[in-house]
């Protein structure tokens, strides 16, 4: 993979959307801060993917309708194959649920002039046993080299064992970092900082340790 990258950056879900069950609602303020930022980079010249996460578009259903089980997971349930055709709607509506968000971001950012292609990890990416087996790294370097920034979300893919798996974006970004050259990755969160817990309940990480191996 020759293109080097000048950053991936993540947006969390919960910087996107208020997180509260039973709720989807986008943080406008939020969406133009993002196409803000895209827009500088777009200006300086920066070959960048931005990736984000779920959030409320998303985190519920995946939950709801046991989609990290797989539909073949599922048929431990004694009344199979009903929870097949249910995770199988569940995988449906949860991929519509994150396409939703990720037009609203790819709206804001065209409107700001930003070159943002909008695409589904579900149709290029592969995982096994929740492992990523599949990705579209060379695709995306080809829409970087083109000018474009490639927008990717968290999404259902479909698994070769389990049926199907929740691909989180923290996931995606993992996977390209190691399948691609790249300078940095930036996080944009909605806390100040890193906790070793949910901010709430957690602590302050003023520093982080890398192990080695």
């Amino acid at each position: 993979m020759t293109t080097q990258l000048d950053c991936i950056i993540k947006v969390g879900g919960s910087a996107l959307t208020y997180k509260t069950e039973g709720n989807q609602e986008v943080k406008k303020d939020a969406l133009r801060t993002v196409a803000k930022i895209m827009t500088l980079c777009m200006v300086k010249h920066m070959k960048c993917i931005l990736v984000h996460g779920a959030g409320s578009f998303g985190h519920g259903s995946a939950k709801q309708w046991g989609l990290n089980l797989g539909w073949k997971g599922n048929q431990k349930d004694p009344d199979y194959p009903e929870p097949l055709n249910r995770v199988k709607m569940g995988f449906c509506i949860t991929h519509r649920e994150v396409l939703l968000l990720n037009q609203m971001l790819a709206r804001e950012l065209t409107e700001h002039g930003v070159q943002a292609l909008a695409q589904s990890p579900v149709s290029t990416w592969e995982t096994d046993y929740g492992i990523v087996v599949k990705h579209s790294a060379e695709v995306l370097a080809r829409q970087v080299e083109l000018g474009f920034i490639p927008l990717l979300h968290g999404d259902t893919v479909f698994d070769r064992s389990w049926g199907c798996h929740v691909l989180s974006g923290d996931t995606i970004v993992e996977v390209l970092s190691s399948a691609m050259s790249v300078k940095r990755v930036i996080y944009l969160t909605d806390v100040c900082g890193v906790y070793d817990k949910p901010p709430e309940i957690g602590r302050f990480l003023h520093d982080i340790g890398l192990g080695v191996q």
